[in-house]
This record gives structure tokens, sequence and C-alpha cells, in this order.
């Protein structure tokens, strides 16, 4: 399904692109992503959701780095453009 990253919501856990999970993730105009782990594999140790949804820092797979993403917008993977949308099946 497509999912936005809204102000008041709130994920405990979700299915991420059917291979990984979000094990603790808080959304809010001032809230934090401490730590969210992707397959047991990746984590994204720093992140701030707010009107303009940013990861700081992210590791995909010990290899992949996203040092800049914004929600809400557009997304950038090391510089890579997506959609508005950040997709969750």
């Amino acid at each position: 399904m497509d999912t936005t990253f809204s102000a008041e919501a709130f994920f405990n856990k979700a299915n991420f692109k059917r291979v990984a999970c979000y094990s603790e993730a808080t959304f809010g105009r001032e809230a934090n992503f401490y730590v969210i782990i992707l397959g047991g594999e990746t984590d994204f140790s720093q992140a701030t959701f707010s009107g303009e949804m940013f990861i700081y820092k992210a590791a995909i797979g010990n290899s992949v780095y996203i040092l800049d993403a914004v929600f809400g917008g557009v997304l950038k993977f090391n510089g890579a453009v997506f959609e508005k949308q950040f997709l969750i099946a």
C-alpha cells in the first residue's frame, strides 16, 4: 500500500518491501527514529521526521548508505530521486 509519514502516525511494526521490518518507529512532528532494524542487517541510527522529514544516517546491508533522504516531496537515496510516496508492501 502507499504510505506517507504523517505527523500523528505511530508504527510499532510494519513490513518493509516484504523482506524487512521496522522494529521500533515513532512518527511525530518532533519524533526521532532511534532504532530501526531492516531485515536484521540494516539500522537507521538517527533520523528526524517533521514537516520536512529527513534521514540523517542509515545503513543498508552494511554496504549502502543513505546520507540524505527527504520525506515529504521527494526521496533522495545516494542521489537517486524517488517518488513523493514511500511504499510499504
